[in-house]
């Protein structure tokens, strides 16, 4: 969220498809594609909303609400519907459900909001002029 704000959509769908699905790999790889299609779409669409808006902080932190609307959502499309579709052929994504994805949303949402404040921190920090 932090790169999608300073650097724009394109930066910020590179690091957060990049990033977050590297990480993965290291512990989690069957959520490698979930994770790469959520934080990317998230970075691209902060980035759409947020960048370039240096006279607005009430736009930035828009993006950031969406940012983690999304980063919600699409856990919970990919753990409860794609992954299990998914499984019925690819038995490798036979990880999760629907009553698995409900009770994941608490923890998304902490994790999206805290890392909404930490990218806005990083970006007032970078970003002094605001």
């Amino acid at each position: 969220m932090a790169a999608a704000l300073l650097y724009g959509p394109l930066v910020g769908l590179f690091v957060g498809t990049i990033g977050p699905a590297a990480a993965d790999a290291v512990g989690f790889p069957q959520f490698i594609v979930a994770t790469a299609v959520v934080k990317g779409l998230e970075g691209l669409i902060v980035g759409l909303i947020g960048w370039k808006s240096k006279d607005s902080r009430w736009r930035r932190i828009a993006a950031l609400v969406v940012g983690v609307a999304i980063l919600v959502s699409g856990y919970y499309i990919f753990e409860a519907v794609v992954y299990p579709l998914i499984a019925q052929t690819v038995p490798f994504f036979a990880v999760t459900d629907a009553k698995a994805a409900l009770a994941e949303i608490p923890p998304n949402l902490l994790q999206g909001i805290l890392s909404a404040v930490v990218a806005y921190g990083i970006y007032k920090v970078l970003n002094r002029k605001d």
